[in-house]
């Protein structure tokens, strides 16, 4: 791969930076973080060569370092789970730092990497900085606006577009032991108050498409035809809230019922740009039917903590289905692994058919039935999926890191360090 041959152009590095600082200081409170991420240069033992380490960028509010995989030739492996077999040894292990050193691994040319290094960033500004320093040579990002603004800070930052995987839907979850998302038709309500075609066209900049009611996308077999969309009608939205007794009776602008406010904690990804920038849209989409949400950010293990705990009112998450029903079930009504634990008794026998023998080719049938059911009863808002992840490369480090042909990453004990 060729590289750039001019230096990085800091006069832009230094634009972008005050530009990310100015949009801190505009937003919220609850949405503005601090940079806290130390980046100096990694200290290695003398022993081994730091040209050989590949150190790669993650976020804490994205990336629960207990879920890292290493991507290798022989399989993907989960740091958390070694045996005798796995190529390599945990060095570090910690929620800010990991690092693995191969096994039988010597000086090799071309250099292949020896160690890998994940550093884990409070937020993405951290992570942007230390892009732009090189002190990460391998990182993802959500939207072209961030990629584009790094590989102009320094050229020597390349960007891969990586088209997303299928049905990787951006969705907001309810406990439905919540006082307020007991009721299905808040649910529907907060659903139509989202107004998200416009996510699409300005937080995306076109770069995704809006969801349909389901979490797979309207090309996929498991999509169920004649669901409800639950496009934007903000009209719709407040007729349905004051049909069920909710109104402003002291005048606040939110909407109340008895002593209930129509009030909530909406829980999302901490330091993602994109995830806070989502929040604060649908914080002002519901504002003008009268409900009031607090945006909270948490670290990716926190939010686990609080799924297991319900220890939250509704989440903002990206969740990738595969395209079977036990990962509808999973997902949504297993009491042990489920996010929603929602219950329904047509929805569980629809599930415990499909397990019976001779009944896997209804499958796609029976999930279709069992979505126009979470549809119905809107267990979820699904908002839109995304078209690309952007893959950043040090190629004044890297090489030998994509193949073009498959258009996919290769394994990681293959790429080159130069």
């Amino acid at each position: 791969m060729t590289s750039y041959k001019r230096e990085p152009d800091w006069h832009r590095f230094n634009l972008l930076m005050l530009s990310i600082l100015v949009a801190s200081i505009a937003v919220a409170p609850r949405l503005v973080y601090t940079q806290t991420q130390d980046l100096k240069n990694i200290r290695l033992p003398d022993s081994q060569n730091p040209k050989a380490a590949l150190v790669v960028g993650k976020l804490i509010g994205h990336d629960d370092f207990r879920d890292t995989y290493v991507y290798l030739q022989s399989g993907n492996y989960p740091i958390a789970e070694l045996s005798d077999s796995t190529p390599f040894r945990v060095l570090i292990y910690s929620p800010k730092y990991l690092e693995i050193s191969f096994k039988n691994r010597g000086l090799s040319n071309p250099i292949h990497p020896r160690r890998i290094i994940f550093r884990f960033f409070k937020n993405e500004l951290g992570l942007i900085t230390a892009m732009i320093l090189e002190k990460v040579d391998y990182a993802v990002f959500r939207t072209e606006t961030q990629a584009r603004e790094i590989n102009r800070a320094n050229p020597n930052i390349a960007i891969i577009p990586m088209r997303a995987p299928p049905n990787n839907v951006q969705m907001v979850i309810y406990n439905l032991r919540h006082p307020l998302f007991r009721h299905a038709e808040v649910r529907r309500a907060i659903s139509y108050a989202i107004n998200k075609k416009k996510m699409v066209e300005e937080l995306l900049e076109n770069g995704g498409t809006v969801a349909r009611g389901s979490p797979f996308e309207t090309d996929r077999p498991f999509y169920p035809r004649g669901v409800d969309s639950y496009n934007y009608q903000p009209k719709r939205a407040i007729e349905i809230l004051h049909k069920a007794g909710w109104r402003d009776s002291d005048g606040d602008g939110i909407l109340e019922k008895g002593n209930l406010k129509l009030k909530f904690r909406l829980a999302f990804e901490m330091g993602v740009q994109l995830e806070e920038k989502i929040a604060r849209r649908i914080q002002l989409d519901l504002f003008d039917i009268g409900v009031e949400i607090i945006p909270m950010s948490y670290s990716k293990i926190e939010l686990k903590q609080k799924y297991l705990n319900d220890h939250f009112d509704a989440v903002l998450l990206e969740n990738r289905f595969q395209e079977s029903i036990d990962s509808l079930y999973q997902f949504f009504a297993s009491r042990e692994k489920g996010f929603v634990k929602f219950y329904n008794k047509s929805f569980e026998n629809l599930y415990r058919l499909s397990q019976r023998p001779g009944y896997a080719r209804q499958e796609v049938t029976l999930a279709r039935q069992m979505q126009a059911i979470l549809n119905r009863y809107c267990v979820a808002s699904f908002l839109f999926y995304r078209y690309y992840d952007y893959h950043l490369f040090n190629i004044r480090k890297l090489d030998n890191f994509y193949d073009e042909k498959k258009a996919v990453l290769k394994p990681f004990d293959v790429w080159i360090i130069k």
